[in-house]
């Protein structure tokens, strides 16, 4: 009955540590995401861009510098967006997809081409648009 007890009381501590400790995860996530956005308005505001028009700072330490994320699709309805944009996972020997991909003309594959690069092209897709890439910082 007392091994039972202890074991209970383990439990429920163990549970208490994994709260403190996602507690702890989400503050250093939450100071990481504050100061990185900080470094980025500095660079903004202070940094040159060298030929590349990278903007960099260095120092005495490992070199910092800013680089925008690539475009991606922001996806505000996925009810609105057209079938033909959406995907279907489905499972099937490779050679069976290869075999489908040889039956189609050279103008229906391009209809498995990505969402964005239609929204690239500046058609108007319902439910969908291009969000641009934001600022990262990259450490060296």
């Amino acid at each position: 009955m007392a091994f039972l007890r202890h074991c209970e009381a383990q439990k429920q501590f163990a549970d208490e540590e994994i709260e403190r400790i996602q507690k702890r995860k989400a503050f250093i996530s939450r100071v990481k995401e504050e100061l990185e956005n900080r470094l980025i308005q500095i660079f903004e505001q202070f940094a040159v861009p060298d030929r590349k028009g990278v903007k960099r700072l260095e120092g005495n330490c490992p070199s910092l510098r800013i680089q925008k994320n690539p475009d991606s699709v922001l996806v505000i309805d996925a009810n609105l967006v057209p079938a033909a944009f959406k995907s279907a996972v489905l499972t099937m020997p490779a050679y069976v997809w290869e075999s489908l991909l040889q039956c189609l003309s050279t103008e229906h594959r391009k209809e498995f081409e990505a969402l964005g690069a239609e929204l690239k092209d500046g058609t108007d897709v319902p439910g969908a648009d291009l969000a641009f890439g934001q600022w990262r910082l990259v450490i060296a």
